[in-house]
Order: C-alpha cells, then sequence, then structure tokens
C-alpha cells in the first residue's frame, strides 16, 4: 500500500516537476525581457531628466536678470530667494538655482550654494554625492557680445526626486530607486543608469497563468489520487494485508515460531493463491528446520570426528597443530609461560606385536584415559600418532609440571594390564620442555626439545620423566638422531616438499628397456640424509603411516606434473598397510591414476596382506579397476607362502634380494629359488628380481627366465644410456 502511494505521489511530483520547469523557463524569459525593459525606462527617464535640465538652464541664461545679478551681485541673496527660485523658468523638480562667475566662484556662498568652486574640467550634467543625497548638478555658461565668458548658470536637483516628478514609471517601483555613489566620485550622466539601483514593479500576468496551470496540476493530480486511493484499498484488502499476515509469520517463523501452529490456528488468506504459498513455505521451512537440526547435530559429530582421535577419544593431532599454530601466532596471550609434556610408551612395538593389534588398542585406550584422568583437566591432551601423546599446560612453573607427570606416571601403573591379557610392565617415557608464551622462536621448538627430553628418559639409568635442558641437545646421544628423524618426519607430512623422491628403474629383461621406475621416498633434515630403513620404524612406532603415504602420493603427483619422469613411462609408489586401508589415501591414488597417461603401479608387502587379507584384497580390487597394476614386494621376507600367494590379488612379484642373491650358490636353494620363480611365472604373474648389483647376477637373472629386474647395477645401465624407457600407449 505504501508503495503504491508513494509511485502515485512520485508520478504526480514529475508532472508537477516538469511542468513547474517549463514555467520557470517561461519566468526566467520574461524576468530577462522586463529587466531589459526596466533598464531602457531608467534610460529614458534619464534622458528626458537631462533635456528637461538643460532646457531650464537655457531659460536661465536668457534671463536679463541673472546678466544684471552677475554684472552687480549687491542684491543677489534676495533676488536668490524671491527672483531665481520664484519664476516660472525655475521647474518645481529642481531645487537650487546658483550663479558663479567666470572663473568658477559662486557670487554669494548661501544657504543652498553648493558651497565650493565649480569643478570646469568636468562635463555637465554630471552627478555627485551631497549630504548622502545624489545630486543632478547641470550648468550652462553665459558669454558676452564679444564672446567672452561672463559667468555660469548652476542647477541643482535630487536624482530620485526629480526622476519622479518627471516620470511616471511603468516597470520600476519609483519608490526603489537608489543611486550608488562614493561621496567623493562625481559622475557624467551616461553612467548614472549603470549606478542606480531599483526594485521592478510586480506583475501579475505570469502568476496569474502559473495559478491557472497548478490548479489544473491540482486537479489532476486529485482526480488520480482519488482513483489510487480506490485502487490501493482493493490492492490493501486482497494483497497487502495478507501479504503482511505472511510476512508475519515468517518473522514469527525467524523467532522460532511453530509451523503447526501457524498451519491449524491461522486464518486462511482471501487469496488462494497466497493461501497455497503460504501452506507450501510454511510445510517447506517445517522440512528446513528439521533438517537444520539434522546438520547441527551432524556438524557437532563432524567436528568431533576431525578434531578426535577415533581409537582413544582423545584430541588428535589435527587439533594440536591448530592449537600449536594459534599459541605460535600470539592469538592465546592469556599466559606467560607454556609447558610441552610428550608421552611415549616403552616398548609398544613389541606388545603390538607380542599380543596383536587388538590388544595394543586397548592398551592405547587405557593409556589415553589415566592420562586425560591424571591431568585432570589441567590440559587437553592429543594423541600424535602411534603411542605417542601431548598436552600444553599453561602458568605452571618447573616442580608443579613434574608432580603432575608424577600423577600421570602413577595413573598408567595403577592400571590392571592383566585383564587386558597383558603380562608385561607397561610404562611411559615423559619428556617436558618450557618456553615463555611470548618468545615464538622458543614456542616454534617447543616440540622438538620435549620430544629431545622424552628420548633421554628412555636411556637407561634415566628416570621415566625428563625434562629439557641445553645439555639434552648438546650430548650427541642417539635421542638427538631420534628427534631429528622424528622432526624430519613431521615436516615431511605437513609439507610432501621436505620429502626427497629417488626414482630406480625397473629393466624389462625382454626388450632391455625401462617400463616403470619405483618410488623411493628419503628424508633430509639438519644436513642428515635419511633411508626408509632409518625413519620408517619410527613412522610405524608413532603410526604415522597413513600421514606419510598421503605425504609419499603428493609428492610423487607434484613430481610427475613436474616432468620427473619421461612422459608414459610407468611409476611404482610403496603404501603402508594402515595407507592401503584408509579411504583418503585410496582417493587420492584413484584421483592420481586418472590424471596420469602412464603405468601406476601401487606396492605392497607380504605383511600389509596376510593380516587383513579379505579388506586388503577388496581395497586392492578397487584400485585395479581404477587402472593400477599392483606388485607384491620383498617376496620371500615374510609369510612366503605360495597358498597366501594365491588369495593375493596381485599383477607383479617381486623377490627378495636375499633370495634372488642365492642364484649365485650351488646348493638346494639356488635350485629352490629356481622352482620358486618357475611357479610363480607360470602362474600368470610377471617377476623382478631385485638388488641386481652386478652384471654377472643380472645374467644370472635373465637365465633363470625373471621379466625384469632392479638394482645398483640397472642404475648404472640406464644412468649410461643403455636401456631406453618405454612411453605408454594407452589400451585400444
Amino acid at each position: 500500500m505504501a508503495g503504491f502511494v508513494a509511485i502515485l505521489v512520485l508520478l504526480v511530483a514529475a508532472l508537477w516537476l516538469l511542468i513547474t520547469q517549463r514555467l520557470d523557463e517561461v519566468e526566467r524569459q520574461a524576468r530577462a525581457d522586463q529587466q531589459a525593459v526596466q533598464r531602457a525606462e531608467l534610460r529614458s527617464a534619464i534622458e528626458e531628466l537631462t533635456g528637461r535640465s538643460s532646457h531650464a538652464v537655457a531659460e536661465l541664461l536668457a534671463w536679463d536678470e541673472v546678466r544684471q545679478q552677475l554684472a552687480d551681485p549687491v542684491y543677489y541673496a534676495y533676488w536668490h530667494e524671491s527672483r531665481a527660485m520664484a519664476t516660472w523658468r525655475t521647474p518645481d523638480w529642481i531645487r537650487n538655482v546658483e550663479l558663479y562667475s567666470a572663473t568658477g566662484q559662486p557670487l554669494q556662498k548661501g544657504v543652498r550654494a553648493p558651497g565650493s568652486e565649480i569643478d570646469l574640467s568636468i562635463p555637465f550634467p554630471r552627478v555627485r554625492l551631497a549630504r548622502g543625497v545624489a545630486e543632478f548638478i547641470d550648468a550652462g555658461q553665459l558669454t558676452g557680445p564679444d564672446g567672452a565668458a561672463i559667468g555660469w548658470v548652476v542647477v541643482q536637483a535630487p536624482v530620485i526626486d526629480a526622476l519622479r516628478s518627471l516620470r511616471r514609471f511603468d516597470y520600476i517601483d519609483a519608490d526603489s530607486l537608489r543611486v550608488v555613489l562614493a561621496p567623493d566620485v562625481s559622475l557624467a550622466v551616461a553612467e548614472l543608469a549603470a549606478n542606480t539601483q531599483f526594485v521592478p514593479r510586480a506583475h501579475t500576468q505570469g502568476r496569474d497563468v502559473t495559478h491557472v496551470v497548478v490548479r489544473s496540476i491540482i486537479e489532476i493530480g486529485a482526480a488520480v489520487a482519488l482513483a489510487g486511493v480506490i485502487f490501493a484499498l482493493l490492492l490493501r484488502w486482497f494483497v497487502v494485508l495478507p501479504a503482511r499476515r505472511l510476512s508475519s509469520q515468517i518473522d514469527a517463523l525467524n523467532l522460532g515460531g511453530s509451523t503447526e501452529d501457524m498451519l491449524h490456528r491461522s486464518a486462511e488468506l482471501p487469496l488462494a493463491e497466497l493461501e497455497k504459498v503460504r501452506r507450501s513455505m510454511l510445510d517447506y521451512h517445517a522440512r528446513l528446520d528439521r533438517a537444520q537440526r539434522d546438520l547441527a547435530g551432524a556438524n557437532v559429530e563432524l567436528r568431533e570426528m576431525i578434531y578426535r582421535d577415533e581409537l582413544t577419544i582423545c584430541h588428535n593431532r589435527r587439533a594440536f597443530e591448530e592449537d600449536y599454530l594459534e599459541l605460535l601466532d600470539g592469538r592465546n596471550d592469556r599466559f606467560s609461560i607454556v609447558q610441552c609434556m610428550l608421552f611415549d610408551c616403552d616398548r609398544f612395538k613389541s606388545f603390538n606385536d607380542t599380543y596383536g593389534h587388538d590388544v595394543g588398542d586397548a592398551l592405547l585406550r587405557a593409556l589415553a584415559n589415566a592420562i586425560d584422568a591424571a591431568l585432570d583437566q589441567r590440559g587437553r591432551l592429543y594423541r600424535l600418532g602411534g603411542d605417542e601423546f601431548i598436552t600444553l599446560l599453561f602458568d605452571l612453573d618447573g616442580p608443579q609440571t613434574l608432580r603432575i607427570a608424577q600423577q600421570c606416571l602413577e595413573a598408567v601403573r595403577a592400571l590392571d594390564f592383566v585383564s587386558q591379557g597383558v603380562f608385561e610392565p607397561v610404562r611411559l617415557s615423559v619428556g617436558i620442555a618450557a618456553a615463555p608464551a611470548g618468545d615464538r622462536d622458543a614456542l616454534s621448538q617447543l616440540r622438538a626439545r620435549a620430544d629431545i627430553a622424552m628420548f633421554a628418559a628412555k636411556r637407561p639409568g634415566r628416570p621415566p620423566v625428563c625434562e629439557y635442558s641445553h645439555e639434552l641437545e648438546s650430548s650427541g646421544g642417539s635421542h638427538l638422531v631420534a628427534s631429528d628423524i622424528g622432526t624430519a618426519i613431521y615436516d615431511a607430512i605437513a609439507d610432501p616438499a621436505h620429502i626427497e623422491m629417488e626414482y630406480q628403474p625397473v629393466l624389462q629383461l625382454d626388450d632391455s628397456r625401462i617400463h616403470y621406475h619405483e618410488a623411493l621416498a628419503r628424508l633430509n633434515h639438519a644436513g642428515r640424509r635419511y633411508r626408509p630403513d632409518h625413519f620408517m620404524p619410527v613412522i610405524a612406532a608413532r603410526r604415522l603411516e597413513v600421514d606419510f603415504d598421503r605425504a609419499v602420493v603428493a609428492r610423487v603427483s607434484s613430481d610427475l606434473r613436474a616432468g620427473a619422469l619421461p612422459d608414459g613411462v610407468g611409476v611404482g609408489i610403496n603404501i603402508s598397510g594402515p595407507g592401503l586401508l584408509d579411504d583418503q589415501v585410496e582417493a587420492m591414488l584413484i584421483e592420481l591414476v586418472g590424471q596420469m597417461r602412464r603405468p601406476m603401479l601401487v606396492e605392497i608387502t607380504e605383511s600389509v596382506l596376510i593380516p587383513q587379507l579379505d579388506v586388503a584384497a577388496r581395497s586392492l580390487e578397487r584400485l585395479r579397476e581404477a587402472g593400477w597394476r599392483v606388485a607384491l614386494d620383498d617376496f620371500g621376507t615374510g609369510y612366503s607362502s605360495l597358498g597366501y600367494l594365491a588369495d593375493m590379488p596381485v599383477d607383479i612379484v617381486k623377490f627378495d634380494s636375499s633370495l634372488v642373491r642365492q642364484l649365485g650358490s650351488e646348493n638346494r636353494q639356488r635350485w629352490i629359488v629356481q622352482q620358486l620363480v618357475d611357479i610363480v611365472g607360470g602362474c600368470g604373474y610377471r617377476t623382478v628380481a631385485e638388488g641386481v648389483e652386478t652384471r654377472e647376477l643380472l645374467e644370472m637373472v635373465r637365465e633363470h627366465r625373471f621379466h625384469a629386474a632392479q638394482g645398483f647395477f640397472v642404475d648404472g645401465v640406464a644412468a649410461h644410456g643403455r636401456a631406453a624407457s618405454v612411453p605408454y600407449r594407452a589400451a585400444g
């Protein structure tokens, strides 16, 4: 309703504006014309004044009494008052007549006399300011028969009064006439019009036209407004009021109102279409409200899943990294000192190997619950991976932190591990490091220093709780190496660019060409280079296999995009057991094979497949369907069962170097290896000999019908160009 009225008002206002603009233009033109007429009328009046004054001066010059007074001015004062001002020759508008000598001296200074000599250098007539009044002055020279000057006749009149007396103004308000003149300035009559101000006389013709137009506009506007009001009332009754009810119901819904009450207790809207909209909206809102509640619950669960460790239910490494980053960025400035406490279960890997993963998982859950209870909400407990836990404590000094660490150890000692099937003592090693809350450099090293202290606590003869000191870092013990490896691993997981990939060629023996390379990970940290046999045990101990596998896949993907291998040449990637069972690792592998036009192999070991053969087999089948081939690595070092091999979904079997070296012996081991190669190859698997380091061994491998070989000697062959790469050709 208000909007419609506003539109109606705007339309009328626009019409009014258009007409008034045209009227303004007409009025401006009329004013300009009137101003020209007014100025012309003023100039005409001044010209008439000048003509009349010239005539009066001429009459006075022709009067004999003027000559007599110039000759003998004894009775000049009497003559001035009784004769000169009373004669018909002096009009009423002239207020004063004076006679001056030929040199411009007044004959007698009277009350009305100008009181000064005449400036004969300025032409007459002229205007000057006398006693605040603009005076019109005209003069004529009287000469003798010989042409010599006898004297002057000067007439004086107030300019404004003279103009009013001589002219009836039609376009100028005579009462408003005013001459603007400085006291000591005389003007020629030609300049008088430019220095005269006035107010125009008001004319009603234009206003009458304007009034007629305005009245017409008002009448038209009233008619339009009446029609608009009638329409607006109808619109209000059938549209606006129902829309307001609809809007109020929307507001009520936003404030948490019940859709059921609105559906059943609210009257229907007069328009069926609007009522249908209302019911559809309420129904949609009810469904949306249910969906939002479900989504809110799912978001809470998802956040818990993201920041909670699935096994122990304590916070996970992602939560720790975010909190640690917040600490480094100075967003948490409520504390003065930060204590970092790192927990590690001694010999946890042996527990896992001895009692199985289920017991190991139960052990981790018990440890997490005991430590978290001992912390008593003084700090969050995070599981970094494997059997490592960490917490951050604030505003506690060293002795207080040590007491909390001892309480955690006592809580673990009080656990009944026998009931869980563990018949050995379970102990923790705890490393503590402290840093001022405002020292970013110290905070950035807090995690690594706690790691150093924890490894120091593991050394023989040391107490299970150790505080970090510079002496520990400078002692050069093996714990530093372990700390460096741990730091290198965490750096690589955080940024795969820290991983250096070596691509070892695999030589096909039937055509002596390189069909693919195996991607081998190396870590560099603090000037040291670590091979897999250095860092893989640490990764396994800390249960970081999945995170490291993700980093390796990301690094290989980056290398291939950067052209690390020739186009079309295949690549094999080693994947751990936990990584093979991880959905994200599987998704990354499927995405990678879809992007690369080259053979792609995933390499796994027997120990990965055997414990969870069914689950692993399903994952491998999905990878094979996506385009991956599967290679069984290090064959002969694990379970070494041909019965297991028959159930393994693999395409390639890679014989471990320990078996390959048996080809150079003269005993039955050589015969066994030969039989294994024949059996595996006869079953349709491609066979690869690992650890080929000499030409002689390569020839033996070729002689014993291996399909491919890799090793130090093959690296040299590829490096010297004696083996060419085979480009990838898509099937079909």
